[in-house]
């Protein structure tokens, strides 16, 4: 949710790190996008200890503009002082190679990048773009100063590519997430929702959600016989989105599965409030922010142990070692009808976003910055994360 989510900075305490300006490098900021959101929020953050930031683009969205910079005004715009840059890598992008050429002390924050075998399948031509970031990932183990993964999952994958010295930064997540709570219990007439929000792409197994469906559908267990799917998310894979589409059709279950495509803040929100149950089977994630927020709304989560999904819930949700139609609905089928299990996960959601709140996160990231400057050099790699699990 980047809407909202950036404000101006104002006069905040000056940091201990002898750092003048730290800016942000992604390659573009999109309207509700977990990364753009995230790096509106550093940038504010680092203005709130009294640095200069500013976040560089290669293109900039008509919605998100005015809350970026081209990043050929980079060096009008750098300031005096101690500068140090941040690549935020989630895709490939020649910014990449400007930012490691700048003189500039360099971290990279690792987002995610989706491994390249659950997408050219479904669209060939996004291989020499895929081919590229992971090529841009392995070259930049000998430039950058410092690799930071926003998981210890993509910490790891730094540590295996290289990359030294290594530590874990969180996603900055939005303040709002941790802010509002609902209650376990039925909020809506109706048969019982099951909702997952990510875009539509064969990592992200809304496939797989569409099975549960089905076998919830074959089920003797009444709190899933009539188990609907709602799928938010943009359509990112045209040849994906058809094969869904005949799935629902030849398993009988074009009725209880939509498909509500890209939403605003609002209509999200309400997405979240009018379901039962989240569910997400993704096979590789590197953080999961719609997990949280999940949490947030404080619907129970149910979860397949992939990528950084586990680190992420903390213990908050119920994470299966596989994606089995039956299990999965039979694990839904559970959350729906114990209330007290219910409750418990709820209660669970709640302390994992304070766990992973803000301020642990912009405190995780003054921990690299004091590193990088030399300040703390003790610890393992591991040691400058945003605390443990609930």
């Amino acid at each position: 949710m980047v809407s909202g989510a950036a404000h101006s900075g104002g006069n905040g305490p000056v940091s201990a790190s002898p750092w003048d300006a730290v800016h942000h490098f992604v390659p573009a900021v999109y309207p509700s996008d977990g990364v753009g959101g995230h790096v509106l929020r550093s940038r504010d953050a680092q203005r709130r200890r009294g640095r200069r930031s500013e976040v560089f683009v290669e293109s900039s969205h008509p919605a998100t503009s005015h809350l970026t910079r081209p990043w050929g005004e980079y060096e009008a715009r750098r300031g005096p002082g101690r500068v140090v840059n941040v690549y935020h890598m989630a895709t490939g992008s020649p910014l990449a190679d400007f930012v490691a050429a700048r003189p500039e002390p360099m971290i990279l924050h690792h987002h995610n990048l989706t491994p390249l075998e659950l997408l050219a399948p479904w669209d060939p031509d996004i291989i020499p773009d895929l081919a590229e970031a992971r090529r841009q990932l392995e070259n930049l183990a000998g430039r950058v100063d410092i690799g930071v993964g926003v998981s210890e999952f993509n910490r790891l994958e730094l540590e295996k590519l290289g990359y030294s010295p290594t530590a874990v930064a969180p996603v900055m997540i939005d303040a709002r997430l941790s802010g509002h709570h609902r209650g376990h219990g039925r909020s809506h007439p109706g048969p019982p929702t099951m909702l997952f929000v990510g875009r539509v792409a064969p990592n992200k197994a809304q496939h797989d959600l569409i099975k549960v469906v089905a076998a919830a559908r074959r089920s003797s267990d009444p709190a899933v016989r009539n188990l609907r799917l709602r799928l938010v998310g943009q359509d990112s894979f045209p040849r994906y989105r058809r094969s869904l589409d005949r799935l629902t059709r030849s398993l009988g279950v074009a009725g209880a599965v939509s498909f509500a495509g890209t939403v605003d803040d609002e209509a999200l929100a309400r997405e979240y409030t009018e379901a039962d149950v989240f569910v997400c089977l993704s096979r590789h994630e590197g953080f999961a922010m719609p997990l949280l927020e999940a949490m947030a709304a404080g619907l129970p989560v149910v979860a397949l142990d992939a990528g950084a999904v586990p680190e992420t819930t903390g213990g908050a949700a119920l994470v299966l070692p596989r994606s089995s139609p039956d299990l999965v609905a039979t694990a839904v089928g559970r959350v729906l009808s114990d209330r007290h299990l219910a409750r418990r996960m709820i209660e669970a959601g709640r302390n994992r976003l304070t766990a992973l709140g803000p301020d642990a996160a912009e405190s995780a990231f003054e921990k690299v910055l004091s590193r990088l400057a030399g300040e703390t050099t003790d610890g393992p790699p591991t040691a400058v994360t945003a605390g443990s699990s609930p």
